[in-house]
């Protein structure tokens, strides 16, 4: 027999919620959770103690990338390519917006899942190319940083009998989060440079330094039909597509007495320094006539991309240091 465990993190800035984790015996030799995530996985109990588990799966908090072919495999005849699958993190020194910056990191990539309750954080370590990289977030704001996992353990294992009841991530010991000890390097993020400034510091005037975020190989990403895809061209009133190649900057132009994020327009700088002021559009016209409409912008970071939806961008600075 084995012990099927489901464990549920959550975290709510507004109750202390009861998290369980339900152990149950079953009578059949394996069980199968449909699609898991590479094994090697456990639960930290506490400093000292972990508990393995097997069969492991993320079943919230995790998104696939349907717009990236997985390990650059070519998909079979009359087959897609498997979107692989990427865990969805809001940072620390991302806009408060409740759609906001989220930093996608390949499951495959991750090494410790863990939280810290007395700082209402959440830390994941990823196997990034230059080393491990440690990203640190918020659990304080409702479906912000909430992850579910399920998998399997050998009953010898659970160290108390029964239903087991955790309160902000604590049971009788500790209860830290998840890691593993193999995980697939992260590829160190090629191409163009760029600078996103969150749409925050013009909000609330904060420090530009902040929430400057250094990425490579930024371009649109759209929602075409059910599916997603990436396009270098943004759509913008009167002049219409714009290759991203051509634009060397856009700064956010709020509208007087307004929300800072009910104004879409930009002073836009294409190459040769020539600068306008334009609307950016939502919907435009891809490939074969396809309608597509803009997700965000996404661009490549060491711990995978770096999602930033239209109303959180102040300022993209191409090319930059």
């Amino acid at each position: 027999m084995i012990l099927q465990v489901a464990v549920i993190l959550e975290r709510d800035v507004l109750m202390r919620a009861a998290f369980w984790c339900a152990l149950t015996i079953v009578s059949i030799p394996t069980i199968s959770l449909g699609q898991t995530s590479d094994e090697g996985w456990e639960l930290l109990l506490d400093g000292k103690t972990s508990l393995p588990l097997e069969h492991a799966k993320f079943t919230a908090g995790t998104r696939p990338l349907a717009w990236l072919a997985a390990d650059g495999a070519a998909p079979k005849k009359g087959k897609s390519a498997p979107a692989p699958e990427y865990l969805e993190f809001r940072e620390e020194n991302s806009t408060s917006f409740k759609d906001g910056i989220v930093t996608l990191v390949p499951l495959s990539s991750v090494l410790r899942l863990e939280y810290v309750p007395e700082k209402k954080q959440v830390r994941v370590t990823v196997k990034a190319a230059d080393g491990e990289q440690v990203l640190v977030g918020p659990t304080r704001y409702v479906g912000v940083n909430k992850f579910n996992v399920e998998g399997s353990v050998a009953p010898a294992r659970v160290p108390v009998a029964g239903d087991v009841q955790f309160h902000d991530g604590l049971m009788k010991t500790p209860f830290l989060g998840f890691a593993r000890k193999t995980a697939k390097p992260v590829p160190a993020p090629t191409g163009r440079r760029a600078v996103v400034v969150g749409q925050d510091v013009v909000a609330k005037k904060n420090d530009a330094e902040a929430v400057r975020h250094p990425v490579h190989d930024l371009v649109p990403l759209y929602r075409v039909g059910a599916g997603q895809q990436l396009a270098k061209v943004l759509m913008f009133q009167k002049v219409g597509q714009l290759d991203t190649d051509r634009i060397v900057g856009m700064r956010h132009v709020p509208l007087a007495d307004k929300k800072p994020t009910a104004s879409r327009e930009y002073e836009v700088t294409v190459t040769g320094g020539e600068k306008q002021r334009l609307s950016l559009l939502d919907e435009t016209v891809l490939g074969d006539n396809q309608k597509a409409k803009l997700i965000g912008l996404v661009g490549r970071v060491p711990a995978g991309y770096k999602l930033f939806p239209p109303h959180t961008i102040a300022e993209v600075l191409f090319d930059a240091p």
